[in-house]
């Protein structure tokens, strides 16, 4: 039987692509890449606007590639910097977490 964390992930992934605070962004992102604005396309329109698809599909694998590398890099060197004390740490945290989350239940509650 094949391991289900594949296909977990993948819903995992497709469900936090479509979840309401990212789907919104999609067409900004893909502003972004293109490298034009809906003026110059609409401007464009009467002289056959072209998107350049090479371009896209370069700045796409890119701006991935950059992302990926910069958490990548970052995830190693936190790992390995508190790979010692992260029990101290998270404890520390999940203190100052409890903190917050009482301090903004008193505050909804009118305290």
């Amino acid at each position: 039987m094949e391991d289900p964390t594949i296909l977990i992930a993948f819903s995992a992934g497709l469900a936090s692509f479509i979840a309401p605070c990212i789907l919104p962004m999609i067409p900004a992102f893909l502003a972004y890449i293109s490298g034009t604005t809906l003026t110059e396309i609409n401007n464009d329109q009467k002289t056959n606007f072209k998107i350049n698809k090479i371009n896209i599909i370069a700045n796409t694998i890119f701006f991935v590639l950059g992302f990926s590398v910069i958490f990548s890099t970052l995830g190693v060197l936190i790992n390995s910097i508190l790979s010692e004390n992260i029990n101290q740490i998270s404890n520390s945290l999940n203190g100052i977490a409890g903190i917050i989350i009482i301090i903004a239940v008193m505050r909804l509650r009118g305290v």
